[in-house]
């Protein structure tokens, strides 16, 4: 995971949770997909793209692709 994220628990615990709660159909939706994830420095933007990192080949996802215009500045120490 990125961002030295992964010695953090609880986030690994909320993103295996979430993971483990979606339905077969929701499985099979991601499979073969490219996911676009905008504002990725931000909070939720953040968690998606943790969560897409850790499951998305699980999942079968294609490709990541993630945009931020970083008007709040940049929160979590990303570089452009």
């Amino acid at each position: 995971m990125m961002n030295n994220m992964t010695n953090n628990r609880i986030l690994i615990e909320d993103l295996r949770s979430i993971a483990d709660g979606l339905t077969e159909r929701e499985r099979s939706a991601l499979s073969g997909r490219s996911i676009l994830i905008t504002g990725f420095a931000g909070s939720l933007g953040f968690m998606l793209v943790q969560f897409f990192a850790e499951y998305g080949q699980t999942f079968g996802v294609k490709r990541i692709y993630v945009l931020d215009n970083y008007i709040l500045e940049n929160p979590n120490g990303f570089t452009q």
